[in-house]
């Protein structure tokens, strides 16, 4: 009975989560059957699905967002809530047209960018007025997520046991196409409608004492002392690169880089730890002041690549990424009281700009190599100095 019963209460949280968010979840289940039909396609107008999906795809943080702001404003009418949603389709027919009409670099990393500000304002849209405990909300989606990701992988698991069983004792030649379909029903379905079944409503209060254990043993006793001991391992790297005086090529970047925002991602989340835990507060005070050299002598290192070989996409990036963790650093040595949505929203702001108007990535590159070029030219004497490119 206690199975039925358990079986009855996901069943009724799956409804509810339907009937909270039917515009979001509306937007998976069509991803689901577009990556479906590309499935049986065999690459026939596989970049059509594929562009039709991510369209879709940008569809759910956009609505939830619609969603959760909703809530939070509770006079706007039923009709102006229903207009606002035909106003985001719109939306997205436009960007499908306009902006997704291939598939090739320059597309993908705008949907990448567009999409990671698109997740990021589902988060915070919740927590603009009030901004208090905005950092353990944060945690109770990623607490949810990995409850989502485990139980969808087990359901997965399940049920591939049970076709592979019929599969041997019938000799039905279920296809391997089958399996992967039911792959992308129980990630493109049941796991949406799983996490959001659990998202706090609009007034719901999350405590400090609601922080999960695991985690918070796995940061301060595991992942703290570990990024301790890789930042003494970085500055007596860079000490050496100071005495011999030879930068080595292109590692300083990638190294820096992905440290820095993991460290960033962890000072996140101890955030809330840091009332009556001293070793907590002291990792907060101390750390971001420490990080700043070694984030300067990754620019060093930067800069010498730009001035050599230009702005490249992949460089503006790393630029971008890299001038953000800085301010997040300097706003943790030097904030007392910090307001962490602060940090979410700007790097939502700076995902967008990076990719969108006169300043973005593809235009700068393009200049600063077409530049490049036109110096390489005039020092050879290919072109004179009235010649453009």
């Amino acid at each position: 009975m206690k199975i039925f019963s358990r079986v009855k209460k996901l069943a009724s949280k799956l409804y509810h989560s339907f009937e909270r968010f039917p515009i979001s979840l509306s937007f998976a289940i069509l991803v689901t059957i577009t990556v479906i039909a590309m499935n049986h396609s065999y690459y026939d107008n596989y970049d059509y699905y594929s562009r039709m999906a991510m369209t879709l795809a940008l569809g759910i943080p956009l609505s939830l967002s619609a969603y959760l702001y909703f809530e939070k404003k509770t006079g706007i009418r039923k009709n102006v809530q229903i207009l606002i949603h035909l106003l985001l389709m719109l939306v997205l027919a436009l960007y499908y047209f306009l902006l997704l009409n291939n598939l090739g670099m320059v597309e993908t990393t705008r949907y990448t960018a567009y999409s990671l500000s698109l997740y990021l304002l589902f988060s915070f849209i919740p927590y603009l007025p009030k901004k208090e405990r905005y950092e353990l909300y944060v945690i109770r989606l990623f607490n949810r997520f990995v409850i989502t990701y485990l139980y969808s992988i087990i359901l997965y698991l399940g049920i591939a046991a049970i076709l592979g069983t019929i599969n041997l004792l019938f000799n039905t030649n279920i296809s391997g196409t089958f399996f992967f379909d039911m792959a992308i029903v129980v990630a493109g379905v049941f796991a949406p409608a799983f996490f959001l079944a659990d998202i706090p409503r609009q007034g719901e209060e999350i405590l400090v004492q609601s922080y999960p254990k695991v985690l918070g043993v796995l940061l301060q006793y595991i992942i703290l002392p570990l990024l301790s001991i890789y930042t003494i391992i970085l500055y007596v790297y860079f000490a050496k690169i100071l005495i011999i005086m030879e930068l080595p090529q292109g590692i300083i970047g990638n190294l820096v880089l992905w440290y820095s925002i993991i460290s960033a991602i962890i000072l996140f989340f101890i955030y809330p730890l840091t009332n009556g835990n001293q070793w907590v507060k002291s990792f907060i005070r101390f750390f971001p002041k420490i990080i700043i050299p070694l984030l300067a002598m990754m620019f060093v290192a930067m800069g010498v690549r730009i001035n050599a070989y230009g702005v490249t996409e992949s460089r503006y990036f790393v630029l971008l990424v890299g001038l953000w963790v800085t301010g997040v650093m300097v706003y943790y040595a030097f904030k007392t009281n910090v307001n962490n949505i602060i940090i979410t929203m700007s790097l939502a702001i700076i995902g967008v700009l990076a990719v969108t108007g006169p300043w973005n990535a593809y235009s700068v590159s393009q200049r600063s190599q077409n530049n490049r070029l036109e110096k390489i030219l005039l020092a050879y004497g290919m072109i004179d100095q009235n010649s453009q490119i």
